[in-house]
């Protein structure tokens, strides 16, 4: 008898924990098993993946439906669990918030300074998390998490994050000033309404 999508999901959840490979995996899911299914300690699938660091069978979860913004058993949100900038770009891309914080106020940005996943922190920070949030504990910004610790790569990549997007926010603003003033300028209204200022030509003055 054929399995149903329970005994399926099961077996899916098997696969992940076993490390069993992710042709096993896609052919669980093909076959109907459910990738938001939850284990009986309350483990997204997804959790799983990312606790064995499994990214290849984390990113087709993900690409297959499985929700990257929940929590594991312990009340931890899924973003601060990822090793990989990669795993981490989908999830945000498929709906997990980057600010999100578990209940002790850990967010994303902070877990990955704190474990000195540089690329993790530096790919948050271009997606727009909080810069500003602060050890949960000691009060400690980013940076100063980074340098007590004297993790330096971290500094460097989450100080250079930070201002890449400052010049990308600049780029954007001096973008629509731009626009708005030559759309502005093209409006023959606005043309119209402009004061008349007599036009003189360059030359020795009497």
């Amino acid at each position: 008898m054929r399995p149903d999508r329970k005994e399926l999901s099961w077996m899916l959840m098997d696969a992940i924990v076993g490390g069993k490979g992710l042709g096993l995996v896609q052919t669980l899911v093909q076959a109907g098993a459910d990738v938001n299914y939850v284990d009986p300690d309350g483990n997204p699938l997804l959790a799983l993946a990312l606790a064995n660091e499994a990214d290849d069978v984390a990113l087709y979860l993900i690409d297959k439906g499985a929700n990257p913004d929940v929590k594991n058993r312990q009340g931890s949100p899924l973003l601060l669990l990822v090793d990989s900038d990669v795993v981490a770009r989908r999830m945000v891309e498929a709906g997990a918030d980057v600010n999100v914080r578990d209940s002790q106020g850990w967010t994303p940005l902070l877990e990955a300074v704190y474990t000195g996943k540089a690329e993790v922190a530096a790919f948050f920070i271009e997606a727009g998390a909080d810069i500003s949030v602060r050890h949960p504990d000691n009060g400690k910004s980013i940076f100063e998490e980074a340098r007590d610790a004297g993790d330096y790569t971290t500094l460097r990549a989450i100080s250079e994050a930070v201002q890449q997007v400052a010049e990308t926010n600049r780029q954007r603003e001096t973008a629509a000033i731009v626009k708005t003033i030559a759309n502005d300028l093209g409006s023959k209204r606005t043309i119209r309404s402009m004061p008349r200022v007599p036009f003189r030509k360059k030359g020795p003055q009497p």
